[in-house]
């Protein structure tokens, strides 16, 4: 089954930091996830090795769970420099840069072979550099699995969708494939959507199983269809 690119990218900030020699630099990585998360523990093996790396002289602090923002604001305190590093959902860069948001379009992958092709050609990456005069610096790609829904009401076909409020990021590409797929695209911030699915807001959303598990979506969700629509972050 094709997948759907949600990137998630690891990505800095363009800024120009000076300590003094006998001090550590000190730089901050924001996650929107729990510990437990892939992407968590991605995070907490980079501050690792950056600290390995450089003899102590950088350290990296991790901060999870949206301690300092959610993913929009991440974006923007990369760019303002309030923080060095966050791994990010491509979709939410489509705020910066509406080219971003080509990687948010549906099943464009024929294969995990075929995703992992086009993100490691050189092209991918000269792609993000479109970011770099915005304030932004794309490292690497990781991912958590591709997106499926989740919902209160099973979906068997696209026909299912019909009529039904997903939860998705504040993409114009990903709000464009709900309408096409016969549902509400119905933007919610990450840390909102426990909430919104217990009330009603949405009837569902889609997301990888990972970030199901750690956000206990699944107490507020009945069913979830292994579309596998959307897959990666960088």
């Amino acid at each position: 089954m094709r997948k759907m690119l949600l990137g998630v990218v690891v990505v800095f900030a363009l800024i120009a930091i000076t300590m003094p020699a006998s001090a550590a630099t000190v730089l901050k990585f924001s996650s929107i996830h729990e510990p437990a998360h892939p992407s968590a523990h991605t995070a907490e093996f980079f501050a690792e090795r950056v600290k390995q790396m450089t003899n102590g002289e950088l350290d990296v602090q991790v901060y999870h769970s949206r301690q300092l923002g959610d993913a929009r604001d991440n974006v923007e305190n990369v760019r303002n420099g309030s923080i060095a590093f966050t791994s990010v959902s491509i979709s939410n860069l489509s705020q910066v840069l509406p080219v971003m948001d080509v990687w948010s379009l549906p099943y464009i992958f024929k294969s995990d072979d075929h995703y992992w092709y086009v993100l490691n050609h050189p092209r991918a990456m000269e792609f993000m550099k479109q970011l770099e005069p915005k304030g932004i610096k794309t490292i690497t790609w990781i991912t958590s699995g591709a997106r499926n829904f989740f919902t209160q009401k099973p979906i068997r076909s696209a026909a299912d969708l019909k009529g039904m409020k997903i939860r998705v990021m504040a993409s114009p590409v990903m709000i464009d494939t709900m309408k096409a797929l016969g549902a509400n695209g119905v933007p919610v911030a990450w840390g909102e959507l426990y909430t919104a699915l217990q009330t009603g807001v949405v009837d569902g959303a889609e997301n990888n199983h990972p970030s199901v598990i750690s956000m206990k979506f699944y107490e507020v969700s009945n069913t979830t269809a292994s579309t596998s629509t959307c897959g990666s972050r960088m």
